[in-house]
């Protein structure tokens, strides 16, 4: 009669995050999400200033504005890009508790929180990058 391997039964992914660590993730990324909402009020001004700026010369007035509208979209961003590292933090400290433990998993429903931030904070990413290339540095 073979003899086959034990069993191995995989940690499941948890329903719901405890309570602590679920307020504090809703916490984050609601920063994320004002921090997005401070990104897309700047975002037209940043938007028509560059436009104004293509032909300008460096230096000039209009590409002076279109740099400072610029940067008032990266800065607006910024909690965003916070709450995205703390998250990161949160994934590794509990990836780091789970690891080798077959109990149910919290990373799954942290990763989708993340995801999301993600996705935002590469949006404003690539959005500054190709406004910037339009104005020229």
């Amino acid at each position: 009669m073979p003899v086959s391997a034990p069993e191995q039964t995989l940690p499941e992914t948890a329903d719901a995050l405890p309570p602590q660590l679920a307020d504090q993730i809703n916490g984050l990324e609601n920063r994320a999400r004002q921090a997005d909402v401070k990104f897309t009020a700047n975002l037209p001004a940043a938007q028509a200033a560059v436009q104004a700026a293509t032909s300008a010369a460096i230096g000039s007035e209009a590409w002076i504005k279109a740099h400072m509208l610029l940067s008032r979209l990266d800065a607006g961003r910024g909690e965003g890009v916070s709450a995205l590292a703390e998250l990161d933090t949160i994934l590794a400290q509990e990836g780091a508790r789970e690891q080798g433990r077959a109990a149910t998993l919290l990373t799954p429903l942290i990763m989708a929180v993340h995801a999301r931030v993600a996705e935002r904070i590469e949006f404003q990413n690539q959005t500054i990058d190709r406004l910037s290339r339009q104005v020229g540095q």
